[in-house]
């Protein structure tokens, strides 16, 4: 009975053994053709089999790799890193992905993203690994070249910065003086001056004044690129209130409607905002038409955004000219129709874009312009402070 029962488990395993060894041929049959340098380790962790694309890529032969030979054609600088990362995942049986440089069949080095993933045998048994290999030269390049990119950015900036330290001071002071020195003297030679030097006088100071107001937005423009915004938890119907405040005098004299929706509770810094909602608003109170003005903002949830409207029944802007108008300096009335610096749309754009957000508008000549905030929701939806806060991503 013993006896009746060993040879049957000699024949299982045999059995078993022949199936296996059908696997890897029919394996390899299907990986030689395959465009992707593929290969195979054993129980023993040698590695018993490389496609053909892999000896083609390599210049190498069968032989030469099996084994251990294959370790020969990584970058020394990177065959360290290599085992240990092999050696680690294959005691731990498990699934591993690194980067290496593997030499070609004409000398040079190309970086590639060698995956392992561990086979078994039919009974269950962890027998090695099945991989693939794969050129990541050019995404390596890429991101080289983004780095390089970032670099540049980041030293735009800082001069961007610098910049702006020298609009703030060394431009900013003699402009003062330009305006307070036409003042005086428009005042106190008021007698002197005749209606035609008055008027020189106040060009003087009206131009000397929209200077000082370009060179602010320009600053705050600059300083939006090296500021250390801190991001908090932010009630955005909070921040419209303190805008509606600060532009009170604005609102009265103009009669003007204004109509606030349920606005969300979001990730995001109150002071970014609070420019943005300044700016649309007034823009919405200064290019008026002839009706009171009527200004509503509204927000609604979509999947994995906010979507934000402001939309007022003002003058419009013609269909060609709605996206020029996120363009700083961009212009489409004359100053002496509407005062401003042609800044602060193009400071929306830029703090909403740095939310990876997006800033839009749709609009008809005579009847009205809505604008379109989408700004991601990457935490718990909120719509009043009086819900407790869960850290909770949405992705």
């Amino acid at each position: 009975m013993l006896l009746l029962l060993a040879g049957g488990s000699v024949f299982i395993w045999k059995l078993q053994q022949s199936a296996d060894r059908q696997q890897d041929r029919y394996f390899q049959m299907m990986a030689n053709p395959s465009p992707a340098p593929m290969w195979v380790a054993d129980a023993d962790r040698m590695f018993s089999f490389f496609n053909q694309t892999w000896l083609t890529t390599t210049g190498r032969t069968m032989a030469a790799e099996i084994g251990y030979g294959w370790m020969s054609g990584i970058h020394p600088d990177d065959r360290q890193r290599w085992q240990k990362t092999y050696e680690s995942s294959f005691n731990q049986q498990q699934e591993f992905a690194i980067e290496h440089r593997l030499r070609q069949r004409d000398g040079s080095y190309a970086w590639m993203l060698s995956l392992g993933k561990p086979r078994y045998t039919q009974d269950e048994t962890f027998c090695g690994y099945v991989g693939t290999t794969m050129d990541i030269t050019a995404l390596k390049q890429a991101d080289a070249q983004c780095q390089m990119v970032n670099t540049e950015l980041l030293r735009s900036n800082q001069e961007l910065e610098q910049m702006a330290s020298v609009l703030s001071h060394d431009m900013r002071e003699p402009l003062r003086k330009i305006q307070s020195f036409a003042e005086l003297v428009q005042a106190d030679y008021v007698d002197n001056i005749d209606e035609q030097g008055q008027r020189y006088f106040e060009y003087v100071i009206d131009g000397a004044e929209r200077m000082q107001a370009m060179i602010t937005d320009l600053l705050a423009y600059a300083r939006l690129s090296s500021e250390d915004r801190e991001v908090t938890l932010t009630n955005l119907g909070t921040v419209l209130e303190q805008v509606q405040q600060d532009l009170s005098l604005t609102i009265a004299e103009s009669e003007a409607v204004i109509e606030v929706g349920d606005l969300p509770v979001m990730m995001i810094n109150p002071t970014d905002m609070q420019r943005v909602f300044q700016n649309l608003l007034s823009n919405a109170l200064k290019f008026r038409g002839e009706a009171v003005p009527h200004i509503q903002i509204s927000a609604s949830k979509l999947h994995k955004h906010w979507l934000i409207t402001v939309e007022d029944n003002g003058i419009g802007i013609s269909e060609d000219a709605v996206e020029d108008i996120f363009v700083m300096f961009k212009r489409l009335h004359n100053r002496t129709d509407y005062d401003g610096t042609g800044i602060g749309l193009a400071i929306c754009k830029k703090i909403i874009d740095h939310y990876d957000g997006s800033i839009w508008a749709e609009s008809k000549l005579g009847e009205g312009t809505t604008f379109h905030i989408k700004l991601p929701s990457h935490f718990q939806d909120h719509w009043t402070t009086d819900q407790p806060f869960v850290s909770v991503f949405d992705f």
